[in-house]
C-alpha cells in the first residue's frame, strides 16, 4: 500500500486512483499512475496529489517530489502568500535582520525561508508554535492563488517522501495553515 492511501485511510478521507497508463517512447516505456486523497474539513478542503505513487525525489524536476498538497477555501484572501527557501545570497543579507529578532522560536524559520506577500498571514504563521517548529525541518515551497471565487494554497515538497510519517508531517503543516486561515478569515479575506 502506498503512503498516500495509508494516510488518507488513517485520516478518514476519500482516496481516488487512476488506472496505470503506459506509453512507449524512444527512451523506453513510460508508466504513470496518478492518485489523490480528499479530506473535507468544516471551512476548507485538503487534497493530496501523488503523480507517481513511488514517492521518490525526481532529480530532473524543480519540485523534486511527486506530491502536492492543496488547501482550498470558499473565499478569497486579500493578498497571496509565498514561502520558499532562501538562496545563499538572501541568507547572507538577512543574517543582519535575523539578529534583531527577539523571538528565538521564529529564528530558524526566518533564517531558512523567505515569507512574501500577505503580511497579516505571515504574522499568524510566525506566532504559531507548530509552524515555527515544523517548517524549518522541511524543504518546501508554499504559494497561494485565486481561481473562480476560491483561494488555493499549494505546498510542494522538494524532498523525498517514502513513509506515511513523511507525508503526514506535510499534511499537519497544511492542516494547521488551514486552521489559521479559517479562524482569521474575517481579517484575511476580501
Amino acid at each position: 500500500m502506498n503512503a498516500l492511501k495509508s494516510l488518507i485511510d488513517l485520516l478518514g478521507g476519500k482516496y481516488f486512483e487512476e488506472e496505470i497508463k503506459k506509453g512507449y517512447t524512444p527512451g523506453g516505456t513510460f508508466i504513470s499512475q496518478n492518485s489523490y486523497g480528499l479530506l473535507q474539513k468544516e471551512d476548507y478542503t485538503i487534497r493530496i496529489y501523488c503523480f507517481s505513487n513511488t514517492g521518490t525525489k525526481d532529480p530532473t524536476s524543480i519540485e523534486g517530489s511527486p506530491y502536492k498538497i492543496v488547501l482550498s477555501f470558499p473565499f478569497i484572501l486579500k493578498n497571496n502568500l509565498t514561502i520558499f527557501p532562501k538562496t545563499f545570497t538572501q541568507r547572507i543579507f538577512s543574517k543582519l535582520r535575523t539578529n534583531k529578532i527577539k523571538s528565538e522560536k521564529t529564528k530558524p524559520l526566518i533564517k531558512k525561508y523567505s515569507l512574501k506577500g500577505n503580511r497579516t498571514l505571515t504574522n499568524y504563521i510566525l506566532n504559531d508554535d507548530l509552524l515555527t517548529e515544523e517548517l524549518p525541518k522541511h524543504d518546501i515551497y508554499i504559494s497561494s492563488k485565486t481561481e473562480n471565487e476560491k483561494h488555493f494554497v499549494n505546498l510542494i515538497p522538494n524532498e523525498s517522501i517514502f513513509t506515511i510519517e513523511d507525508l503526514k508531517a506535510l499534511y499537519v503543516i497544511m492542516d494547521k495553515l488551514g486552521e489559521i486561515i479559517s479562524r482569521n478569515k474575517s481579517i484575511l479575506s476580501k
